[in-house]
């Protein structure tokens, strides 16, 4: 039995339409593994959160292709829009999923003394075509739940960082407002920011502000600091994040994707 509420986190998996072979670089069959060793390990988890970019350009087959999977396992899950997220499309594979009083996917999960506040970060008109925003009415309804959650330990989890984190071209891409997210975050004793987006596992503490980021399900990066492009980290096996909610506070293991079962 868990000591303490235990999340379970999957980004990025970038579900993108293909055929779901069991090639260990294929996005949907690293999504389907990365779940099966998760929930074999934790079978104590409480709650499943897919940080962002769930489906590769908002496709409807990899919202598909999500759903059956969650649905295979007796467990709440919360969906959050990432950069390649489409509203619409989202929806009409999860019309079950609500949204907030403006039409967003933010929601708060309460375990406890602990409070995650899961924040919808797309920006359809970002200027750089995978950044994000959280608009005012959506940094409204953040506020008044950081209020309400006063009393408890909170953790937020969006998909894009919320400050910048030493990788110049991700940085360009990150949260439009960020400093004004971060100091919102920071005033309100948030014990934990935990973001996806930049496909890597990266601990930093930004002006007071403990910042996390989760590495992708379905592929990894290189870590990039000049002005070289982006590039794929062939090695990489994808991973996912546990979560625990104890006493002291909330504390974020990342484990790898194995693949030693077919």
């Amino acid at each position: 039995m868990s000591l303490s509420p235990k999340i379970l986190l999957f980004s990025d998996p970038h579900l993108d339409g293909s055929e779901d072979s069991h090639a260990p670089e294929n996005p949907a069959h690293r999504l389907r593994r990365a779940l099966e060793q998760a929930l074999a390990r934790h079978p104590d988890a409480a709650h499943l959160v897919f940080p962002g970019d769930l489906s590769n350009g908002g496709d409807i087959w990899g919202y598909e292709f999500l759903r059956a999977r969650c649905a295979e396992y007796d467990l709440p899950s919360t969906f959050l829009m990432g950069n390649e997220e489409d509203r619409g499309t989202f929806a009409s594979a999860f019309p079950d999923v609500t949204t907030d009083q403006n039409g967003f996917y933010q929601s708060v999960l309460t375990f406890g003394g602990h409070t995650v506040i899961c924040l919808d970060t797309l920006d359809p008109e970002a200027p750089t075509k995978h950044g994000g925003l959280l608009c005012n009415q959506r940094l409204d309804w953040l506020r008044a739940a950081l209020a309400d959650a006063a009393d408890q330990q909170i953790s937020v989890v969006m998909h894009h960082p919320p400050a910048p984190l030493g990788m110049p071209r991700f940085d360009a891409l990150g949260l439009a407002n960020g400093a004004e997210v971060s100091a919102l975050l920071k005033s309100a004793g948030v014990r934990l920011v935990i973001a996806g987006h930049i496909h890597r596992n990266i601990q930093a503490v930004v002006e007071g502000q403990p910042i996390a980021t989760l590495k992708s399900t379905g592929f990894g990066l290189m870590m990039q600091q000049g002005d070289a492009p982006l590039a794929l980290d062939p090695a990489d096996p994808g991973a996912y994040g546990v979560l625990l909610l104890t006493e002291q506070g909330p504390i974020l293991h990342h484990e790898e994707i194995t693949w030693d079962i077919t």
